[in-house]
């Protein structure tokens, strides 16, 4: 597509475009978009442009369903020429001058907010200095670093942290930004936005609430100035449940992490995952209902952040500290303790990282007599958290993917006056893999919740309820729902409140008790937990000193 679209620009638009890029390379993106704007209007509402889009909308619909009806490649290459002609240039103006995306370059910004794709950005990557390099050559530098992903990132290499690297280990002290500059490298910035600016003026951020309660997201207001160090943020009034438990957090992306010292790897060392899980902010779009199913669902391209907010403290107390053999500012460390006294003020800044991709939600749309699942409490949080892993170990066996090339939460709504929970599936590639898309099909949403709960076709109940797991996991275990990648939530997971969520998830009608079937092939799930004296529940809460009392339901 990028090659036929190359080909179909007009030189002089293309020559223009390359001209604007180089001679505004040391503006940002708002002074570019300025220059080249009236220049890309003209293109695109030319027959050139309306031509391109022809041939690249025929390009990618070879092969698919639309090529096989006329009329319905005919409205798809219209709605394709709609956007590009009546919407483009709005999106792109309101892109260039939200405070949220910070990349300078013009394409990487348009590319974070989704609108280019994100080949060819490594924006995501994010290096763990074990040692700090003065030398410029070779850049990067190939020795002393660690690379993760910026999701994993905010934890690994979060202040404190270690990291095992060639027989040592490595404790994280800060965040900075290292640079070429001449044969020596530069410190800059290690945060985006930064804390101050070139004349050492304090620089504000957009906060982001997040209620303890309810688990709800939303962006708040900014701030002029970064919040203090040594005070956790004062609990505000949460716009979904009004309880006054939403913590008001400054959270911004690190560049880069450096070490403060290391030592012989003895075979043990310390890392937490910190960071809260995926989250997406509270919304007021609306979702269909999915024929045949007790489902409503939302499918969209938005943001997923997470952040490590220090374990709840609202982040880490940043100090600026200068480094040796490096010339520049813009280095934060929360060990002090490790230089010389410092005078400098200390900030509270969580850890971001925030990307744009493809999401599906899904909503119960009607809840049986007497269950409903309370985002606000344990048991509703259990339930929603362990459907979620459900739908990503269902989805990522009927695409025949890893697991690991979707996320899974729950994110919280005002529905009605009360709290109400959803679940979602994201890509964990930026800007979508077409995944979450293709599971927003209503088809494929059926088909999902087959693969889910069907004892016959499906394939994950008939291995839960197995005798070899169904005797030996009484909450999670990683044959079921556990894996690596969300310990936080172990404790919350339990693959018979999955079963029973998906039950619903197909029928209001289903019975969610402890006495009615699962089916009529097998009995209860629940019951063999406290049917016996030998039964887990019964001889735990025996040890506690409770007898069993048996009653006749009503």
């Amino acid at each position: 597509m990028r090659g036929a679209g190359h080909r179909s620009i007009p030189s002089q638009i293309h020559q223009e475009y390359q001209s604007s890029e180089s001679v505004l390379g040391e503006f940002g993106p708002a002074e570019k978009w300025e220059t080249i704007r009236p220049h890309i209007g003209l293109f695109i509402m030319s027959q050139a442009a309306k031509d391109v889009i022809d041939d690249i909308g025929r390009c990618l619909m070879f092969g698919t369903q639309w090529t096989e009806d006329g009329i319905s490649l005919r409205r798809v290459l219209e709605e394709m020429q709609h956007y590009i002609q009546c919407e483009l240039l709005t999106t792109i103006d309101s892109v260039v001058t939200d405070e949220r995306y910070t990349q300078k370059a013009l394409s990487e910004r348009l590319a974070s907010a989704g609108i280019l794709p994100m080949f060819g950005f490594p924006t995501r990557i994010r290096l763990l200095f074990t040692d700090i390099p003065f030398r410029s050559y070779p850049w990067p530098p190939e020795r002393d670093t660690v690379d993760r992903d910026l999701d994993i990132a905010i934890s690994q290499f979060a202040p404190g942290s270690e990291t095992v690297k060639d027989k040592r280990v490595y404790r994280s002290a800060g965040v900075l930004d290292l640079a070429p500059a001449g044969d020596k490298t530069q410190v800059r910035p290690g945060f985006i936005p930064p804390l101050r600016d070139k004349n050492g003026a304090t620089i504000g951020n957009i906060r982001i609430g997040i209620c303890r309660s309810c688990q709800a997201v939303a962006y708040l207001d900014p701030t002029p100035v970064p919040p203090p160090g040594e005070t956790e943020p004062e609990p505000q009034k949460c716009v979904v449940c009004g309880k006054e438990t939403m913590s008001a957090i400054d959270a911004r992306e690190p560049r880069s992490f450096f070490c403060c010292f290391s030592s012989d790897f003895d075979g043990t060392f310390e890392w937490v995952p910190r960071s809260t899980r995926p989250m997406i902010c509270i919304s007021t779009d609306p979702l269909k209902t999915i024929i045949g199913t007790n489902l409503a669902i939302q499918s969209a391209s938005t943001e997923v952040v997470s952040i490590n907010d220090n374990g709840g403290k609202g982040g880490f107390d940043f100090h600026s500290v200068s480094l040796q053999r490096v010339q520049g500012v813009g280095a934060y460390t929360v060990n002090p303790h490790y230089w010389e006294k410092l005078n400098t003020p200390s900030y509270r800044i969580a850890l971001l990282s925030r990307r744009h991709t493809d999401v599906v939600i899904v909503d119960v749309a009607k809840w049986p007599d007497g269950v409903y699942a309370d985002p606000t409490t344990v048991s509703g949080r259990a339930a929603w958290y362990s459907f979620a892993f459900l739908l990503r170990i269902a989805a990522s066996t009927l695409l025949d993917i890893d697991v690991q090339e979707l996320q899974a939460g729950i994110r919280t709504i005002e529905f009605e006056g009360i709290p109400r929970g959803q679940a979602f599936l994201s890509d964990t590639l930026e800007n979508g893999a077409g995944y979450c898309r293709w599971l927003g099909d209503d088809e494929n949403l059926r088909l999902l919740l087959k693969t889910c709960c069907d004892l016959k076709t499906g394939k994950i109940t008939p291995k839960w309820i197995a005798n070899e797991h169904f005797s030996d996991c009484d909450t999670s275990c990683n044959l079921c729902l556990r894996d690596f990648y969300n310990m936080q939530y172990h404790g919350l997971l339990d693959w018979r409140l999955a079963l029973d969520m998906a039950r619903i998830a197909r029928d209001s009608s289903v019975f969610c008790d402890l006495i009615n079937p699962f089916a009529e092939s097998c009995g209860n799930l629940w019951r063999p937990l406290f049917d016996n004296e030998n039964a887990s529940i019964t001889r735990t809460l025996a040890q506690f000193g409770y007898e069993t009392v048996y009653y006749e339901p009503v």
